[in-house]
């Protein structure tokens, strides 16, 4: 699902046709199964979801959601599991704004700019021996050095464990990038991949700066065995403990043996 404002501009069409030409000819498959949503559509969804209606109030509501075409309705369960990419300029784009609190740039002013991470995001993302905070730093140093920046930028989606949001922004429609403007070199480039991309002229940049989510499901065993491989430090105290019980095993073990050569001492 592609995701535009609803008073879209043409150069922020543009960037959304140049996206889907590029899927198409990355896949080899014509992109038929894409869909294009006004914004409207999604906030509807997402209002519907933070309040608690009565009957009759949900009742009005789902009167309004019929009043729209069928193909601008965003209220099939399908369309949560599926991922969303936004295209729309910072300054326009109210469901940008509305995530700011989630997303790695803010928008909330009408302007792209660094939301830092929470502490709650910090500390999961040090158990992975990552620095978001510094990451933020280097992303707000690049955001700070560029005239005319666009940004990409990535999330899990609210809708949807599993899902993801991809966002394709800029400060105006004039700013947005096209396809073109993601493809070549990257200064600043991370192995794990990142959720920011930060492009400036011929400059781009990755970061990773909000929380790590995983793409798709996994059973319970092998959730645990990704969650000990990518928060490798949470291995250190669980050795620790490992080794605290065994030692207590021991002990008692031992107890129990001198216990008993003692009272063979006291029959004899």
């Amino acid at each position: 699902l592609i995701i535009l404002p609803d008073d879209v501009h043409p150069l922020e069409i543009g960037t959304a046709l140049s996206l889907v030409s590029n899927l198409t000819g990355a896949s080899g498959r014509a992109a038929l199964g894409v869909r294009f949503l006004p914004e409207s559509a999604v906030l509807r969804v997402i209002d519907r979801d933070d309040r608690e209606v009565e009957d009759d109030e949900d009742d009005v509501v789902k009167r309004d959601e019929e009043q729209l075409p069928v193909e601008d309705r965003y209220n099939d369960p399908d369309d949560r599991s599926k991922n969303l990419i936004i295209v729309g300029a910072a300054s326009k784009s109210r469901l940008l704004r509305r995530w700011s609190a989630v997303l790695p740039l803010s928008t909330a002013g009408g302007q792209m700019q660094l939301r830092p991470p929470t502490r709650g995001e910090t500390t999961m993302e040090l158990l992975r021996a990552r620095w978001p905070r510094q990451e933020a730093e280097r992303a707000a140093r690049f955001l700070y050095d560029a005239p005319h920046p666009g940004a990409v930028l990535g999330m899990e989606s609210p809708f949807a464990s599993g899902s993801s949001v991809i966002a394709v922004t800029a400060n105006s429609p004039e700013e947005l990038p096209m396809v073109v403007d993601l493809q070549g070199y990257t200064e600043d480039r991370l192995e794990e991949g990142g959720d920011l991309m930060l492009i400036n002229d011929e400059k781009r940049a990755v970061f990773h700066v909000g929380p790590t989510y995983t793409d798709g499901s996994m059973g319970p065993l092998s959730y645990l065995r990704w969650l000990l491989a990518g928060h490798w430090l949470l291995l250190y105290p669980l050795m620790a403990l490992a080794v605290i019980l065994l030692a207590l095993v021991l002990r008692a073990a031992l107890s129990r043996k001198e216990r008993a050569r003692l009272a063979e001492g006291v029959d004899e």
